[in-house]
């Protein structure tokens, strides 16, 4: 569960990231140069052609062009199914967490007293 709630945060902060991208763009004048990142750590020089319309993947590698606000509406919309998505896996992650405690708790109660019966038995043998 924890690996899920980590996954889920990585693609909330990278649709978030990609919000914050579109946003840049439609500031941005057709013709403005910027780096175009091409892995994590290469970028190339580029310039925009195009401050209308921008190309996002919707998932599975499938990738759409849309109006700006309408990728951003679209990338807020995921941002916003994720966050209940991850509060939810949260809640269960903290729930889970405390059963754990609670049989911890339990299970040294009684190992704890499984010693104490065994001193009193060698005692009384004594």
């Amino acid at each position: 569960m924890n690996t899920r709630y980590q996954s889920m945060s990585a693609a909330m902060n990278r649709y978030k990231e990609s919000l914050r991208s579109v946003k840049m763009i439609r500031d941005a004048q057709d013709g403005q140069k910027l780096l175009v990142p091409m892995t994590g750590s290469l970028y190339a020089p580029g310039a925009l052609t195009n401050t209308t319309h921008v190309t996002i993947e919707i998932g599975t590698g499938f990738f759409v062009k849309k109006k700006i606000p309408d990728a951003m509406e679209f990338l807020e919309r995921k941002i916003t199914a994720l966050q209940g998505f991850i509060e939810r896996v949260g809640v269960n992650i903290m729930a889970q967490q405390n059963n754990l405690q609670q049989v911890d708790d339990i299970f040294n109660i009684r190992l704890k007293q499984a010693k104490e019966q065994s001193d009193q038995a060698l005692a009384a043998a004594k």
